[in-house]
């Protein structure tokens, strides 16, 4: 039996805490893609702040779960934090988007997801600025 690995999890941490919409939708495939969560005009159901986003403590939580691997379900986690963003004091946060690379892969009698890497795009508008969007990102 080959399996799949589902979305089970991606949600936004905030201030160490996963927090906010959990966006998980959909299977992981076989092909190496990228995966995309939120957008520019999405905030997760949160109102962050410059403050938040620069923290070390920022970052999103991705949770898979495997089925079809004999009797058991198997559950993947990863926390990535520590993006090292700059946003602009008193910059006004429109959107959050996370994008995953990776594939899912069955070796033997156990499926694996492989995650290349990990990318958080924040869309904001300067303070001093107003109506000017920039967009950061980072990856991990």
């Amino acid at each position: 039996m080959v399996g799949q690995a589902n979305f089970n999890k991606v949600q936004l941490i905030v201030g160490g805490s996963a927090t906010g919409d959990n966006k998980a939708t959909g299977n992981v495939t076989s092909v190496n893609t990228y995966y995309n969560f939120g957008g520019a005009s999405q905030l997760w159901g949160l109102t962050p702040d410059d403050t938040d986003i620069n923290g070390a403590d920022f970052g999103v939580r991705i949770k898979f779960v495997g089925t079809g691997h004999g009797l058991n379900s198997t559950t993947y986690s990863l926390d990535l934090t520590d993006f090292d963003f700059t946003i602009p004091a008193g910059a006004t946060i429109d959107g959050i988007q996370v994008d995953i690379k990776g594939k899912y892969v069955y070796a033997g009698f156990e499926g694996i997801v492989h995650i290349d890497h990990v990318r958080i795009t924040v869309t904001y508008t300067e303070a001093a600025a107003a109506g000017n969007s920039q967009m950061m990102g980072a990856n991990f």
